[in-house]
């Protein structure tokens, strides 16, 4: 997968759950972090993950 691919999945996975995948403003070893939050309240659920992070979250179910 693409880096633009890999955030394609991110979002639309996020999206079904009713949340947000979001950009956060600092990096991991030079990685950008990114946030998953809930759609409606704006609550951040698991935060400071790099994208391979993220999809291995969403992969595993440990976001439901």
């Amino acid at each position: 997968m693409t880096y633009a691919e890999k955030l394609k999945f991110c979002r639309a996975a996020a999206k079904k759950l009713g949340l947000t995948f979001k950009k956060q403003n600092c990096t991991i070893n030079a990685v950008q972090a990114y946030k998953f939050c809930n759609r409606s309240s704006g609550f951040t659920l698991v935060a400071n993950c790099t994208l391979n992070r993220a999809i291995e979250l969403i992969e595993s179910g440990e976001l439901i």
